[in-house]
């Protein structure tokens, strides 16, 4: 098994991938789990691939994404199909964890416990910047249907940049500060991750959530996702 995760400038990031990585490796004692990056961190997926696979007859690429965006159409399925057929080894490629299917019905179990005396009035979401629309209009989704389901009132969802333009709006809307939950929808502690949390949350009493991976539910769903496709190849 080889699990891809984007890659960041932040040494917490890849520090955050490896403890994944223990983690489900502890659950999936059975398999050879190794680590690759998209880009800035090493080993890349170019490499990784292979390098694996002169050593095993089949390989399971699982992507540590959840948009479809150019990362993972681009970087991971293009570079797995071109190396899948220029050799005879079995490469898999895995779904990636759905966001709206996956991530959602589990993501109230995780909140409200954790602020189990607030009751919010603005949910703010937010992602990767993407050309790709299908990100936009899926990061929306998740915000409204999470929203109604924590009968949150109103909502806000952003690419990562526009952190200024989310501020200005909440003193639009006169929301205080005490009453919003920040939402920042990443895997992984990165550079963007704390670019969110810093510049929004940063000197002021929102509330925000950590990446998905550090609540033991998500890690489950991962993990769960995992032994369901050894099982579908099986």
């Amino acid at each position: 098994l080889l699990i891809c995760g984007h890659g960041s400038r932040s040494i917490e990031y890849k520090n955050d991938l490896l403890l994944f990585k223990r983690k489900i490796k502890e659950k999936l004692e059975f398999i050879n789990i190794y680590h690759c990056f998209i880009e800035i961190n090493e080993p890349l997926i170019d490499n990784s691939i292979k390098e694996l696979i002169q050593k095993y007859d089949e390989v399971f690429i699982f992507p540590l994404l959840i948009f479809e965006g150019k990362h993972m159409i681009k970087d991971v399925k293009e570079k797995v199909k071109s190396i899948s057929l220029n050799n005879n080894k079995k490469l898999y490629l895995l779904d990636k964890i759905s966001l709206i299917n996956e991530i959602l019905p589990e993501m109230p179990n995780v909140i409200k416990p954790k602020f189990r005396s607030n009751q919010f009035d603005l949910l703010i979401t937010s992602c990767s910047k993407s050309k790709k629309q299908n990100v936009s209009e899926e990061l929306k989704l998740y915000t409204q249907k999470l929203s109604n389901i924590l009968n949150i009132k109103k909502n806000i969802f952003y690419s990562s940049g526009n952190e200024k333009d989310v501020l200005r709006e909440i003193h639009k809307l006169k929301i205080t500060f005490n009453k919003v939950l920040l939402h920042p929808i990443f895997l992984f502690n990165g550079f963007l991750y704390m670019k969110s949390i810093n510049n929004i949350s940063k000197n002021n009493k929102i509330k925000n959530l950590k990446p998905l991976t550090h609540y033991d539910a998500i890690v489950d769903i991962l993990t769960k996702k995992l032994i369901r496709s050894f099982q579908t190849f099986n």
